[in-house]
């Protein structure tokens, strides 16, 4: 059974281990840039922190926010050890049910084409909504990287 919650203040060693195992294979293609760096600085007020709970082990976590009539999903990450189990899945159902309640039709992320994230958001629902060059983004290996905004639409 997964549970969703909220996070709190307790919760901080738990995402830090999630952080760390579910950004290790991103890091092995990209690094945020300091323009990332500095836009999340910027907006940490407004990000709200869901955790998902397997066993009494915070196994993913997830941030979002609303933006005009959006809500966007930033960091959705899973540790290694409890993927393929239906926690980011659980995560994005969660952060959906509470954009609907807000009378919100549109859940949106953003994801770098080159790390293979795209076919796992397309498996969730959300569908390619453009690519650009990244500018949020500095590739490993110096290569241009692909920004890829996806959408999630809502209906009743």
């Amino acid at each position: 059974m997964i549970i969703i919650r909220d996070s709190n203040r307790e919760d901080a060693e738990g995402v830090a281990r999630v952080d760390v195992s579910a950004r290790a294979t991103l890091r092995e293609t990209y690094r945020p840039n300091q323009k990332a760096l500095a836009h999340k600085k910027a907006m940490a007020r407004q990000l709200h922190r869901l955790v998902a709970i397997c066993g009494g082990t915070i196994a993913g976590t997830t941030q979002c926010y609303v933006d005009g009539n959006a809500m966007h999903l930033i960091g959705l990450g899973v540790h290694r050890d409890f993927r393929r189990q239906g926690v980011a899945r659980a995560l994005v159902a969660e952060v959906a049910l509470r954009t609907r309640r807000l009378g919100l039709p549109v859940l949106i992320t953003h994801t770098v084409a080159e790390t293979g994230n795209v076919p796992v958001f397309e498996a969730l629902g959300f569908q390619v909504q453009s690519r650009c060059l990244d500018e949020y983004s500095a590739s490993v290996s110096g290569a241009p990287l692909t920004a890829v905004i996806m959408k999630l639409e809502l209906r009743e």
